[in-house]
């Protein structure tokens, strides 16, 4: 990590940045989505170090106090191994919900827990890894592309933008299906931008199907512009797989000083932050309304979620 980058971040982190960046935080996301608990480790992949009920108590102790506050943390588990996606029953899915429904009926204070799962594309077609019986039940469903090696053979897993535009709109046709998951990640900026997105980001708006920006894989600017000028929904996810990428406002009294994954010499996840700051920024610049922004607050998920998936109405379409 150059000094160049540690002075930009340093710079963002300033006193005199934090209130605008809080306010954009507001504005564009209440809470954590697209977390990941042990439920998620196959046997031959690890993914998390930690159960449901340890993110709410270190969500509810850490992070919700002042300006750190968070109104919901939404899951969204691997139901088979994300490095080799293989169709199965689900039923553990099921289960695990219940435990989180259970859990959550006995507290009082702390964030409000939404139980997915992010099921993987096993088909150029879109087909998912978990059946459609099981998908129907659930809170939430995010589907993404992992490794498509065995979804195109032919290409080595690197599919061309006719196909990913394809596979794409087939998953927008499952009325399952709330969330296509980090749209742009592994694919090749030649590749993401020839494909056809305003028909792909026309159908999300018409089928309602939310489009994530990932922090950890986040779109580029000219895609965000498309995506909010288009009017199709928008789910920010953090995808979280430590609890120290909960870690919302630079806080120096509520930094985590361990990271496996991303290290910085103060302790703040700096890159995660970096990742953040500019996704907030780049909404801004488009202009995106709160109302387009479903992760915007947890009464706007929430009602957008209860719904049936071609009930939904895109409400900012009469505020923009």
């Amino acid at each position: 990590m150059g000094p160049e980058f540690e002075q930009e971040i340093e710079e963002e982190i300033e006193e005199e940045h934090r209130p605008r960046l809080k306010e954009l935080l507001d504005r564009y996301m209440a809470g954590d989505s697209h977390e990941h608990t042990v439920f998620s480790n196959p046997e031959s992949r690890h993914e998390a170090d930690y159960t449901f009920e340890q993110v709410f108590n270190y969500v509810k102790k850490e992070m919700n106090e002042g300006e750190n506050h968070m109104e919901f943390v939404v899951f969204a588990e691997h139901p088979s191994d994300a490095g080799n996606p293989e169709l199965v029953d689900g039923l553990a899915l099921l289960e695990h919900q219940k435990q989180i429904h259970e859990f959550s009926t006995q507290q009082e204070l702390g964030p409000k827990l939404i139980s997915g799962v992010e099921t993987s594309i096993i088909s150029a077609d879109g087909q998912v890894d978990v059946p459609g019986e099981v998908l129907s039940q659930m809170d939430f469903v995010i589907a993404s592309k992992h490794d498509l090696r065995k979804v195109f053979p032919e290409s080595g897993g690197n599919p061309s933008a006719e196909q990913l535009t394809a596979m794409y709109l087939g998953l927008m046709d499952n009325l399952n299906i709330d969330v296509i998951g980090h749209p742009n990640r592994y694919v090749a900026e030649d590749v993401l931008k020839s494909m056809d997105w305003d028909g792909l980001i026309a159908q999300a708006k018409e089928s309602h199907t939310a489009l994530e920006i990932n922090v950890n894989a986040p779109m580029p600017d000219w895609l965000i512009q498309k995506v909010v000028e288009g009017g199709a929904p928008i789910f920010i996810g953090t995808d979280a797989h430590t609890l120290q990428e909960y870690q919302r406002l630079p806080n120096e009294a509520q930094i985590e000083t361990v990271d496996n994954r991303l290290d910085h010499p103060l302790g703040l996840k700096i890159s995660f932050w970096k990742k953040m700051s500019k996704i907030l920024r780049s909404l801004e610049s488009a202009g995106a309304n709160p109302e387009q922004v479903v992760t915007s607050s947890y009464a706007r998920l929430n009602n957008w979620l209860i719904q049936e998936k071609d009930q939904r109405l895109n409400v900012w379409e009469n505020e923009s």
